[in-house]
């Protein structure tokens, strides 16, 4: 897998694990992060069963921008070799769908006769519970009920997102693999 690969796959894999608690995430200031490493008496390697970035020491810290950076200078200084980190923080803060999506009944007024997949919060893997309904039913539901959506963000939903130009450019969209919903 190509570094960028890498970073799409678990920038989106992060957003995917809000259920995930992390001493980062408490609101405590003064939580050190990344963490500093303490090696293992038990001779289990540094880092397991930990959150993901416990497991070796930083390079060095990650580049961090509250405006996405324009196509030409996102490929010169991070996408070419030999790829550089970065952090978008707040890319998307004005995008119609941060303010509108908040609404269930807006959501319920303009998507809510989309069909979309639905599964419990508290899994079992060995017998899934897969529901298929409208985003309207979810919605009347989903505060009584344990369900989540699982669907990939519907084709008419796609105009309220914005994905920033610099992650658009060449085949490097080919390398975002999905928005979920």
């Amino acid at each position: 897998m190509s570094p960028i690969k890498g970073a799409l796959f678990w920038t989106f894999i992060s957003v995917l694990c809000v259920d995930a608690i992390f001493a980062k995430d408490v609101g405590d200031d003064d939580v050190l992060f990344p963490p500093t490493l303490q090696p293992s008496d038990s001779g289990l390697l540094v880092g397991h069963l930990l959150p993901p970035g416990y497991q070796r020491e930083p390079e060095g810290p990650v580049k961090e921008y509250t405006q996405p950076l324009a196509p030409t200078e996102f490929w010169e200084q991070h996408a070419r070799d030999p790829y550089v980190p970065l952090v978008y923080r707040q890319a998307i803060a004005k995008a119609p769908a941060v303010t509108n999506w908040q609404s269930d009944e807006y959501i319920r007024e303009n998507y809510g006769d989309l069909d979309v997949l639905i599964e419990k919060k508290i899994e079992d893997r060995m017998n899934p519970v897969r529901l298929r309904m409208s985003l309207s039913e979810f919605l009347d539901n989903y505060h009584h009920k344990q369900w989540y959506v699982v669907s990939l963000l519907p084709d008419p939903m796609r105009a309220e997102m914005q994905v920033p130009r610099s992650l658009l450019c060449g085949n490097f969209k080919d390398s975002i693999l999905e928005s979920n919903l």
